[in-house]
């Protein structure tokens, strides 16, 4: 009888060390579990910060084309006005100082339209002064 009760007491005894090992195993599985699901989230807000890092870096690069390309433009246009401005200035021609006079120009100054170098006999920039 003694030793059928050292046969129970050795199962119950191993049973409970079965019973351990598993809930020790059940316990290693669930902190895997965890683990895997932090990685996954660590992995997946690293990716959404790249997306926002990529979109942030699209959005400057997109401003810095548009400053460029109003740039262009208003290098274009300032280009259009000279152009316009030395039109103007070229395309009225005086052939002496009486012409000036007679189209009310007089005095006729560098840069305005119709001055010419021989409109300005001491170089002083005004034409028909005198």
């Amino acid at each position: 009888m003694e030793e059928e009760q050292k046969k129970k007491e050795e199962a119950a005894r191993l049973a409970e060390e079965q019973k351990k090992k598993e809930e020790a195993a059940r316990l290693a599985e669930e902190q895997k579990k965890k683990e895997e699901a932090a990685r996954l989230a660590e992995e997946q807000k690293k990716k959404e910060e790249a997306a926002q890092l990529a979109e942030e870096q699209k959005k400057k690069e997109e401003a810095a084309r548009l400053a460029e390309e109003q740039k262009k433009k208003e290098e274009a246009a300032r280009l259009a006005e000279e152009q316009k401005e030395q039109e103007a200035v070229t395309s009225v021609y005086y052939e002496n100082c009486d012409a000036v006079r007679a189209a009310g120009a007089a005095p006729v100054y560098e840069g305005s339209p119709g001055y010419g170098k021989h409109l300005d006999r001491d170089g002083d920039g005004i034409g028909c002064d005198k």
